[in-house]
């Protein structure tokens, strides 16, 4: 028996666990407008697309036509706001490259305040809803569970403190980060979060 494998067709479907398949969609239905553009270097992108073959218009048979032009003739070696003119769905790989392979270190030792993650939830409030409770871990991968955010819940004696460690979700971490370095590149002088 022979397996036939059609390259315009294999992102159509899939084979996963009901729970990631739960995740995958409870993600896409809540977060997936959520994004949080960032700056991309031409060269750093240029690292993305080498690493990340599939991203490459000649690997990506329904890359925009625009994108196509912009890869084939390098001329995004040239461009000084990258992020300007990339489709969204590369500027989202990208960014979620660059966070899990270059700044995983740093998003883990993120310790945002109660006040802190207060003010994200406000400008994102899909990121507090209590769905994500019911997602404790998936194939041995900690999501969020039972604690998620619990203490924003309850009375906050001491909105300076940080967030405890096991209310944090990684996918919080990672967006609050993303936040964070997106109004620092977009205001060199601003905080980040008010307070």
């Amino acid at each position: 028996m022979g397996v036939n494998f059609d390259s315009e067709t294999d992102g159509d479907f899939v084979s996963a666990p009901p729970e990631i398949l739960f995740l995958y969609h409870t993600w896409h239905r809540l977060l997936d407008g959520e994004f949080i553009p960032r700056k991309i270097d031409a060269k750093e992108f240029e690292a993305f697309l080498t690493q990340l073959p599939e991203w490459d218009p000649m690997y990506w048979k329904q890359a925009p036509a625009d994108y196509r032009e912009l890869i084939v003739s390098k001329k995004y070696l040239a461009v000084n706001q990258l992020e300007k003119v990339l489709p969204l769905s590369v500027q989202k790989a990208f960014i979620g490259w660059k966070n899990y392979f270059y700044e995983g270190e740093h998003i883990n030792s993120l310790s945002p305040t109660f006040s802190e993650v207060k003010h994200f939830l406000e400008k994102h409030p899909h990121y507090a809803r209590n769905e994500w409770r019911n997602i404790d871990e998936v194939e041995g991968q900690k999501i969020a569970g039972l604690t998620y955010l619990s203490s924003l819940d309850e009375g906050i004696e001491n909105v300076d403190a940080p967030i405890p460690k096991e209310q944090m979700a990684p996918f919080l971490k990672v967006a609050i980060f993303n936040r964070l370095l997106s109004k620092l590149q977009s205001h060199a002088t601003a905080r980040p979060f008010p307070g």
